[in-house]
Order: structure tokens, then C-alpha cells, then sequence
């Protein structure tokens, strides 16, 4: 958990930005169908982001840790690693980019800081 206040803003606003674009991007006209819900996820992603940084979350995790090993028996078969992979698009553009860098970089202060 992070306790110095100033970071934390810091990092909600690192994570908060690029979630605001996804979310403006989700509801654009003309963005296909695939287009927004990809949209729609990273700007998801993004907001679970800036509650990680805060601590009354942890006890929402302790809850969601407790209803995902009562679901699947305590045998932790809910849960599977997922492969994700990183590719461009040609609509992404510099703007596009920049966001996922800012995630990127909100992600690993946050995994660098949490050790």
C-alpha cells in the first residue's frame, strides 16, 4: 500500500487521464462496436487502477477474494492466468500511445512502490 498522500494523487492522475480518454473514446460517434468495448475495458481498467492506489480497497479485495474462493470451491480453478498481447492499431495514433504508456508507467510505480 502507499502511504505518502502525494503519491497517491500523483498516480491517480497518471491512471486517471488515460481512463477519461478511453471513456471519451468509448462513446465517440462512429467508433465500431469492437472499438468501444475495447475502449470501455481500458477505461475500466484504468478506474480499478486509481482505487488500487487507496486503501479502503484493500477491503473490497478481501471481499472479492473471499466470494471468487467460495464460487469455485477453494480449488482457485475461477481464477486463470490470461495471455495478453500489446498490438497497434492504425486509428491508435500518437495520442493512443501516450495513453498506454501513462498505464504503463502508473502500473510499475505502483509495482515498484508495493514491494
Amino acid at each position: 500500500m502507499i502511504a505518502a498522500p502525494g503519491l497517491r494523487w500523483l498516480l491517480t492522475a497518471l491512471c486517471e487521464l488515460p481512463a477519461l480518454y478511453a471513456l471519451r473514446a468509448a462513446v465517440a460517434r462512429g467508433t465500431a462496436a469492437a472499438d468501444r468495448v475495447g475502449h470501455a475495458l481500458h477505461a475500466a481498467m484504468g478506474l480499478l487502477m486509481v482505487a488500487m492506489v487507496w486503501p479502503w480497497v484493500m477491503g473490497l479485495a478481501r471481499a472479492f477474494d473471499a466470494a471468487r474462493s467460495a464460487a469455485d470451491g477453494g480449488s482457485g480453478a475461477a481464477v486463470r492466468n490470461g495471455e495478453a498481447a500489446v498490438r497497434g492499431k492504425e486509428g491508435d495514433g500518437a495520442l493512443g500511445l501516450a495513453c498506454h504508456a501513462a498505464m504503463g508507467l502508473g502500473m510499475a510505480v505502483m509495482c515498484a512502490l508495493s514491494v
